[in-house]
């Protein structure tokens, strides 16, 4: 538990980008991110600008460069076996939660968290779930309260239960053919440019 804290206080000291109770275990991010209060990352990467809100899980899943994740997002939740004796844990484990399973070896451990992939410039609002194994193309948008099954094509607008596509996304501020179409690969200097350059 000590320990946990002062990783914990370190962190805050280093980077203050990062919210009270987040948990981040085997996981890479930046300084250019920011977390919010109660998140939990494991096993996860984050690219460049992307930030996560309060409340949100996410598990075994690669997020590409700016992203807008809302509060209380699941990402890469966990399976269970449904060809098996029995659903439980501890019927395919050894053990679980700290207690003896009944089983005399580990079962079905693939099926546990599969890897999810969230591409670039990635808009997930608020209470979305996204099963894990799913791909969610760049530049697409989820709305709030939706529950993803499947993968998601790029720039689609996504929401219901399960979400589905609601129309592709467009954009009437820019021209789109003058923009770079992988725009979050340029560095910060040569972005800051273009931004500029399209808002004149």
């Amino acid at each position: 538990m000590l320990k946990k804290a002062v990783k914990y206080v370190l962190r805050k000291l280093q980077n203050k980008k990062i919210g009270y109770g987040t948990s981040i275990i085997d996981s890479e991010y930046s300084d250019s991110n920011w977390l919010g209060c109660n998140v939990s990352l494991t096993k996860s990467s984050l690219g460049k600008y992307t930030y996560i809100s309060d409340d949100s899980r996410i598990r075994n899943c690669k997020i590409g460069a700016f992203c807008s994740i809302g509060r209380n997002v699941k990402i890469g939740l966990g399976f269970h076996p449904t060809n098996y004796i029995s659903t439980s844990p501890y019927l395919y484990r050894r053990s679980f939660l700290g207690m003896k399973g009944f089983s005399n070896k580990d079962m079905f451990l693939e099926e546990d968290y599969r890897n999810t992939v969230v591409g670039n410039d990635v808009w997930i609002g608020d209470n979305v779930l996204i099963c894990g194994g799913c791909t969610i193309n760049d530049g697409v948008i989820i709305g709030a309260g939706s529950i993803v099954t499947r993968d998601l094509e790029s720039y689609g607008i996504y929401a219901g239960v399960p979400a589905k596509l609601i129309r592709k996304r467009e954009c009437s501020y820019v021209n789109l053919d003058s923009i770079p179409s992988e725009w979050w690969e340029l560095d910060d200097h040569e972005l800051s440019y273009l931004i500029k350059k399209h808002n004149e």
